[in-house]
């Protein structure tokens, strides 16, 4: 039965590999098309314009805390994703069945560590989507 509600963050998580990324705090999916302007001589001078949607993108960005206690998806997962331009099965989802996952690959193109005194170190990664992400419902 899928969820009942408003689902809260802790709810919807990045999953790479089918593992969670371990402390994550913050997750998010950024789907764009860039726009084209269809201009012609039937409607120009018109005061609204026209478009169609041009080429498609996206990308995921997570942040999580910074720990070193062997979990999964952890700082250098993310961290060697980058260095060696591994490409991350990844999926956003609750898991819950009859809810929505989104199904895509990843390539990070950011990875950062923040330490700051008297606060949880932490680390953050941006990922571009690779090819067309898919949606289904968790079965």
């Amino acid at each position: 039965m899928p969820s009942v509600g408003v689902i809260k963050g802790e709810q919807f998580r990045l999953y790479l590999g089918g593992s969670v990324v371990a402390y994550a705090t913050e997750c998010s999916i950024d789907l764009t098309a860039a726009e084209v302007e269809i201009v012609h001589k039937d409607n120009a001078g018109a005061s609204w314009r026209n478009v169609q949607l041009g080429q498609k993108s996206g990308t995921v960005n997570v942040s999580a805390l910074f720990s070193e206690d062997g979990a999964a998806n952890t700082h250098d997962v993310l961290f060697n994703a980058l260095a060696n331009g591994t490409s991350l099965t990844a999926m956003c989802s609750t898991e819950v069945a009859g809810d929505y996952r989104y199904n895509m690959t990843l390539v990070c193109t950011s990875f950062s560590v923040n330490a700051t005194v008297n606060e949880n170190a932490s680390f953050s990664a941006t990922f571009a989507i690779d090819g067309e992400p898919t949606i289904e419902v968790v079965t």
